[in-house]
């Protein structure tokens, strides 16, 4: 199941890429030059995920087909069914659909000058921020998958001291997120968010990203 996570992210992150506003071009630009980071594959990975810049036709392909077909995939193993229950259907549909009522996805006007990528990614940014060696948060993200992986299979002791990390870990991230949410604006300047609206911003004293 902890297989399905960087899959599920993939969805989330490659439909806000399909957006093709300000903040999806800024998201497609950081996230390519993580890849390109990595020794040997990380263009090849980038380009195969994610396209080329201007052109979103590889990007479609892969959150429409690949990603859908996949997503069936993990979920049929998981559950061990091919198709889901009426009732899960509906129970997971209702809120969706509810939420969705209040909750529009907005697109950038490209007038304010402050652009973020997705949410659940602002953790990410902000460590990118702060790191000098951006390897070593993709390491850090393929050793937590790998944790989740082997966890099952370790003894309650053992597990016990992953699960504890794991916590440790998202909090940690989550703390990240409310900074970048909240804490940072135009530039990825610190900002008091009682302030945002004044436009009194401070320097963190680091290279923005």
């Amino acid at each position: 199941m902890a297989g399905s996570l960087p899959l599920a992210g993939f969805v989330m992150f490659s439909g806000f890429l399909l957006k093709g506003d300000a903040e999806s071009q800024q998201a497609f630009r950081l996230v390519t030059a993580l890849l390109d980071r990595i020794p040997g594959i990380g263009h090849l990975l980038a380009v195969a995920l994610f396209g080329s810049e201007g052109h979103r036709q590889i990007l479609y392909v892969r959150h429409v087909a690949t990603a859908s077909m996949l997503t069936w995939a993990f979920t049929a193993e998981h559950a061990r069914a091919v198709w889901p229950r009426l009732v899960s259907v509906i129970e997971a549909l209702v809120p969706i659909a509810w939420l969705s009522l209040f909750l529009t996805p907005a697109l950038h006007d490209g007038l304010d000058p402050v652009v973020k990528g997705p949410w659940y990614l602002l953790g990410l940014q902000e460590a990118l921020h702060w790191s000098s060696q951006p390897l070593w948060l993709i390491g850090a993200a393929v050793l937590v998958l790998l944790l989740m992986v082997r966890l099952p299979r370790m003894g309650e002791r053992q597990a016990r001291r992953v699960k504890w990390a794991l916590v440790a870990t998202a909090t940690s991230y989550a703390m990240l997120t409310v900074v970048g949410v909240w804490f940072r604006g135009e530039n990825w300047l610190l900002m008091e968010p009682w302030n945002a609206g004044t436009g009194i911003q401070r320097s963190s004293g680091c290279r923005a990203r």
